[in-house]
């Protein structure tokens, strides 16, 4: 895989040699940051037939978004790990359930559905949107899961 911008190709070897899995993601918006920022500055021209505004719109706003991320992880990432271990992801699910805690039930069932990209028992970066989304929407759609277990399941 090359991540490429005006400064270079900068060659990627392996998942295993990066320091997490999100490393690459990482990578490819701080080059992309650069080349926005020098675009900005006007000492970069965008082909108009390359990259449309929709494009740089949307790519801002991901940058945006990828911000937001890392300060919730600062925040919640007490031991300066770069991933979220089990008791720092309960304090976030607590906190977006507005002071409620997750049953150990919930808490497992968030941590196996979103540590898919590394499988290290703990959320990183990569992983932290998928986690904060699936709680969020389980949360909106607890009561019909219950319901539906209670009318369907029969164990």
């Amino acid at each position: 895989l090359f991540v490429s911008s005006h400064i270079g190709a900068v060659p990627y070897r392996s998942a295993s040699s990066a320091r997490s899995c999100g490393a690459v993601r990482v990578l490819m918006a701080a080059v992309a940051t650069v080349v926005l920022m020098q675009r900005r500055k006007g000492n970069l021209r965008a082909k108009p037939d390359r990259v449309s505004e929709e494009r740089l719109k949307a790519f801002e706003k991901s940058l945006e978004e990828m911000r937001k991320l890392k300060v919730v992880l600062k925040k919640y990432d007490t031991n300066r790990s770069n991933k979220l271990e089990e008791d720092q992801v309960k304090k976030l699910l607590t906190d977006i359930n507005q002071g409620q805690q997750p049953s150990e039930t919930e808490l497992r069932f968030i941590m196996k559905l979103c540590d898919s990209k590394c499988n290290n028992n703990a959320i990183d970066l990569s992983e932290l949107k998928t986690a904060i989304e699936s709680w969020k929407s389980y949360l909106h759609h607890k009561d019909k899961i219950q319901a539906s277990l209670e009318q369907f399941d029969k164990s």
